[in-house]
């Protein structure tokens, strides 16, 4: 039977989804589907359901590739999909750059993301969904690319170089999270061709088709230990360190490199509570597990961009709090201080300092087990705790962690020591004002649980030496 046949009324066009059984028409006015397979659709439902999702997006979600064949008027049709394109480009960047937080900074997005995104969200209501995409992405994947990058161009998102875009920029982006359901004339809902779309990978998980700057971002498709085997081939457990309230770091040795994994873990670990009921009149420790780990991946990404020594990131997984870095091979610094009080290292820590702050950075946390000393270098680690900041009091607290904690491995020759950092860390470029900072009480008094204030005060005044001895 032809349209014409099946139904009567103010037709507009009559629309053959891709991977469905059912047509929908679509009217200006009343219309009446006499035939098995026709579903009435106004043009008010349809562009409402495109641009405010007013029916569930149970026909928009038709518009994520384009109709098999379009009787009629196409414009209607194709207008409606670009404006459901478009909305949902910014909905789903939206929705992304709230899972990421602060790594959305560093993330670039394929440009079918939001379409596929989109696609999985809808595959628990609408199982035909992600198999019609599927399909087309394997047919004529062209068709739906220059649609999605079409999309996100009106959507205001910026290109990136090839298939990558920037995320959208929308911060007032209303994110939908459930959707008025109007009554509807349809006669087959379940309409199902191929169901398998579900399991694609990409519609079990879009983030496949999100890139960070350095390193990967860790999807559902495989746990973490096997995404990680996959980059690095790590096969066997270095060591594992204890922090705190159950926060672990694990190293693995790998056949391609090394990687140690961190857990940052909720609630805060008490080392962190601890620090910053410690240094809360001068420096601002985070807590939250979440903001530890995108700051040490913002941390790490600048200091590289500026050349300083820090481990590559290699995975990263903002939901389940994880991250795996590179496995700086050497000794850590308080290793080193232990045997030698003034061993010629912290000369280097010191240097190392200077250069970081130089670049508008703090370390927040410059005790010597953050130091590794390589074969030809000495490199910063645990980054969670650095910020951008060019406040003399932050800088001057990473000079005092550096020294004053350095005596929980070896006490002797405070006042040597201190002025062996504090010269190295001025030669460097450092500024003297930090140093003649570092030289107040109150960065001293944190540390006396760990150290007797005899040596804290010989310290203490071996800054105030150096700082007087350059003015």
């Amino acid at each position: 039977m032809t349209h014409a046949e099946c139904v009567t009324g103010d037709v507009v066009a009559v629309v053959k989804p891709r991977g469905v059984a059912s047509v929908y028409v679509v009217c200006e006015g009343e219309c009446e589907a006499h035939c098995p397979g026709y579903n009435v659709v106004r043009v008010d439902e349809l562009v409402g359901d495109a641009e405010a999702s007013i029916l569930g997006e149970l026909v928009a979600s038709m518009l994520l590739t384009p109709p098999e064949q379009i009787d009629g008027d196409p414009s209607v049709i194709e207008e409606a999909r670009m404006a459901y394109l478009t909305r949902i480009a910014v909905e789903e960047h939206a929705r992304l750059r709230k899972l990421l937080g602060g790594l959305a900074a560093h993330a670039k997005v394929a440009h079918i993301y939001h379409i596929v995104a989109r696609a999985s969200r809808l595959s628990r209501l609408y199982p035909w969904v992600p198999s019609s995409l599927i399909d087309v992405l394997r047919s004529d994947a062209r068709v739906v690319v220059r649609d999605a990058e079409q999309s996100l161009l009106e959507a205001g998102c910026e290109r990136s170089g090839g298939p990558w875009f920037e995320l959208c920029e929308h911060s007032g982006a209303r994110i939908r999270r459930g959707w008025r359901l109007v009554a509807v004339r349809l006669t087959r809902i379940w309409p199902l061709v191929r169901p398998g779309g579900v399991d694609h990978p990409l519609i079990r998980d879009p983030l496949l088709l999100v890139k960070l700057r350095r390193g990967r971002l860790r999807t559902k498709v495989l746990e973490f230990e096997e995404q990680l085997y996959s980059v690095t081939g790590v096969k066997r457990i270095l060591r594992t360190v204890q922090m705190g309230l159950g926060g672990t770091v694990t190293a693995y040795r790998g056949e391609f490199k090394s990687v140690i994994v961190k857990r940052y873990l909720t609630p805060a670990t008490a080392k962190w509570v601890v620090a910053a009921g410690i240094a809360l009149p001068i420096y601002p420790y985070r807590l939250a597990p979440r903001d530890r780990l995108e700051a040490e991946y913002d941390a790490v990404n600048a200091m590289l961009d500026a050349g300083l020594p820090v481990p590559e990131p290699v995975l990263v997984d903002p939901r389940g709090l994880k991250a795996a870095y590179e496995y700086i091979e050497g000794t850590p610094l308080h290793h080193l201080v232990a045997k030698d009080p003034l061993h010629p290292s912290l000369a280097e820590a010191g240097m190392l300092l200077a250069q970081l702050h130089r670049e508008g950075w703090v370390m927040g946390d410059a005790n010597p087990t953050n130091f590794i000393v390589g074969r030809d270098r000495i490199y910063m680690v645990d980054l969670e705790q650095a910020r951008k900041s060019d406040s003399i009091k932050h800088r001057a607290w990473d000079l005092a962690v550096l020294v004053y904690y350095s005596f929980l491995f070896n006490p002797q020759e405070p006042g040597n020591r201190a002025m062996l950092v504090a010269k190295a860390y001025i030669a460097a470029g450092g500024d003297v004002e930090v140093v003649r900072e570092a030289a107040r009480v109150v960065f001293a008094v944190p540390f006396t649980p760990i150290a007797p204030v005899t040596v804290l005060e010989k310290a203490r005044r071996a800054f105030l030496h150096v700082a007087g001895a350059v003015t």
